[in-house]
């Protein structure tokens, strides 16, 4: 059924639920000490992870068609993931704190949802 959607509009559709997702686990983490980082831990991992998986699968399934990759990869997980609010959240933290702990956060992010990018194609690969 989405492969009939205009894949512009299932792009909208994935972005508008990652946006809510991300809010929703920014809400849920952020409220004690150190809730912050956690919530740009577990959004930009955990993103990282679904975007490699699905991107191992792509390339294997038949069932993954340009509508459900766009509303999949470039709409949800791309708007959950965002560059700018993990560069934003970066300034947030180190308004909160020193430069080197931002730095850490901010590069500890990266070196982590690389090594879930690998580990989700790898899992994608198996299946």
């Amino acid at each position: 059924m989405i492969d009939r959607v205009p894949i512009p509009l299932a792009v909208f559709v994935g972005g508008a639920m990652g946006s809510l997702a991300r809010l929703a686990v920014v809400a849920a983490l952020e409220a004690g000490d150190g809730g912050l980082v956690a919530a740009l831990l577990v959004v930009n991992v955990s993103g990282a992870f679904a975007l490699g998986w699905l991107l191992a699968d792509r390339r294997s399934a038949s069932w993954l068609g340009p509508a459900w990759f766009g509303f999949l990869a470039t709409g949800l997980i791309g708007s959950y993931t965002t560059f700018s609010s993990y560069a934003v959240e970066g300034v947030e933290i180190l308004d909160r704190s020193t430069p080197l702990a931002a730095v850490a956060v901010l590069a500890g992010s990266v070196a982590v949802g690389l090594a879930a990018a690998i580990a989700g194609r790898k899992v994608g690969e198996r299946g």
